[in-house]
C-alpha cells in the first residue's frame, strides 16, 4: 500500500476526532508513520491517567526516555514541576529559524497558548503550545536533536 500526503492528512484528522492519542503504522514496504495528538502535561487537571504516553514526573525508568542524558535529567525533576513530553516523533527546534532566539528558555514565564517549540515531522512544522500558565524550569533537549514520542522536553512549574 502506498500512502499519499492526503492520506496522512486524513489520518491526522481522524486521530484528532477520536479518543486515540497515538497511531504508529509500518507498511510492508518499510514506510513508518507515527502521529500523536497535542501534548498534555503531567498534573494537568484534564489529564487521563489511562493514557500511557504521559506518566508521573518521578521517572526513573530509562525506557521512558531516549538517552542516558535524558534519564539523568528526568531523575532531577523538581517535585512540584510538570513534564511536557513530545507528542510525536520528529526533530526538536527551539526557535522559528536558525539564528533566531529560542521561543522559551529556563526562567521564562509562559502563558496558555504560548509556543514552546517546533517539532518537525514528515516535513510538517508543528508548533507546540503550552496549555496553562507557568515558568520554564528546564529545557531538556537541544535544538536540532531528533526526539522520540513521549520524550521529556520541558520541565515547567
Amino acid at each position: 500500500m502506498e500512502f499519499k500526503q492526503e492520506d496522512i492528512y486524513k489520518l491526522i484528522d481522524r486521530l484528532e476526532n477520536s479518543n486515540v492519542a497515538y497511531v504508529k503504522i509500518q507498511t510492508p514496504g518499510g514506510l513508518k508513520i507515527e502521529v500523536g495528538k497535542k501534548p498534555h502535561f503531567v498534573g494537568a487537571p484534564h489529564l487521563s491517567h489511562n493514557n500511557p504516553a504521559f506518566v508521573p514526573h518521578a521517572v526513573n525508568d530509562s525506557a521512558n526516555v531516549s538517552t542516558s542524558d535524558n534519564t539523568q535529567k528526568a531523575r532531577e525533576i523538581m517535585p512540584d514541576s510538570k513534564i511536557m513530553r513530545a507528542p510525536l516523533v520528529g526533530t526538536f527546534y527551539a526557535a522559528s529559524s536558525p539564528g533566531q532566539p529560542p521561543f522559551v528558555k529556563a526562567g521564562d514565564k509562559v502563558s496558555k497558548g504560548d509556543v514552546l517549540c517546533i517539532i518537525e515531522a514528515m516535513k510538517i512544522m508543528n508548533e507546540i503550545e503550552i496549555e496553562f500558565d507557568g515558568v520554564i524550569e528546564k529545557v531538556l533537549v537541544k535544538s536540532g536533536e531528533p526526539i522520540e514520542f513521549n520524550q521529556p522536553l520541558f520541565e515547567i512549574r
